[in-house]
């Protein structure tokens, strides 16, 4: 089997010159010498640093190679960005211009698509979950430790995917894969008015490898919900993700059948409401102070 990357991009004249190269070939062969098969790998185009290599140094290798095809990616659309007077839609200004029109545009696109769904607060809700996903989506990803090189990798002991800066004071000394996120966030359910801006869920590959002759190497998957993290093996994460995909179906229908009942709901009479709580407030200070 043969499996060659290799890509070069250089910028034109309006950016600074630059060039960003991922190349990776990996090849399985049967051994002469022993009849056995042998994994090979060469970063080189010509093949000039082809070698014997593990299942993990490929994989490392690969972690680099996904970092430096990023590089190209985002070389590629800074040039695509420079040929066109196009505005940059993500831009923080056109951003803020686009929350400001996506409310009537999700609005109207609801009434006329799915009118019997349409309320005025859930296609706020629309609007609002996409401008959070456009913004998250510009928030700088911290940097894998493959991105950060093989001197970094070396120095912290560091998996490829991990995105934790050891080199920032009490850093963790475990590892870890940047979060993945609910973009609803946990003061967006919490009616307390206390606001943490933590997401709703959140989880992350984490792996503890600090004195492994003494302590091993124990894999987990953290699941954040609010200010609560339950630490998790891989396979009582699969338990929990079982269970969040038989829930959400169950949830669905209770939110169905919700709005539909909720088609009935109607606001109550403000003076009529200040009465009973005059009434109840009295009600409750007379008892104060017969108990006084």
């Amino acid at each position: 089997m043969h499996n060659s990357i290799a890509q070069t991009s250089t910028a034109t004249s309006r950016l600074p010159e630059q060039s960003v190269t991922a190349s990776l070939t990996v090849e399985t062969m049967d051994d002469a010498d022993t009849g056995g098969s042998i994994l090979l790998a060469s970063t080189q185009e010509n093949q000039g640093d082809l070698q014997v290599v593990t299942v993990d140094q490929v994989l490392a290798k690969t972690a680099e190679q996904r970092a430096q095809l990023h590089r190209i990616e985002d070389l590629a659309r800074q040039w695509g960005a420079a040929q066109t007077s196009t505005p940059d839609v993500a831009a923080d200004g056109n951003l803020d211009r686009l929350a400001e029109a996506l409310p009537a545009v999700v609005d109207r696109a609801m009434r006329e698509t799915i009118p019997q769904k349409y309320t005025p607060e859930l296609a706020q809700q629309m609007a609002d979950d996409i401008m959070a996903r456009l913004r998250r989506a510009r928030a700088p990803r911290p940097l894998t430790a493959a991105e950060r090189g093989a001197s970094w990798m070396a120095r912290w002991g560091c998996t490829p995917w991990c995105s934790i800066d050891h080199a920032e004071t009490n850093a963790p000394e475990w590892h870890a894969t940047a979060p993945v996120e609910t973009d609803l966030r946990d003061h967006d359910l919490d009616t307390s008015g206390f606001d943490n801006n933590l997401p709703w869920m959140a989880a992350r590959m984490v792996v503890a490898s600090d004195k492994p002759q003494a302590y091993g190497r124990k894999t987990g998957v953290w699941i954040d919900y609010g200010v609560h993290t339950a630490e998790l093996t891989p396979a009582r994460a699969r338990r929990a993700l079982a269970a969040l995909r038989g829930f959400a179906a169950e949830l669905e229908a209770v939110v169905d059948q919700a709005e539909v009942v909720a088609a009935d709901d109607f606001e109550g009479d403000p003076e009529i409401a200040a009465a009973d709580k005059a009434y109840w407030d009295q009600h409750i200070r007379k008892i104060n102070e017969a108990q006084a």
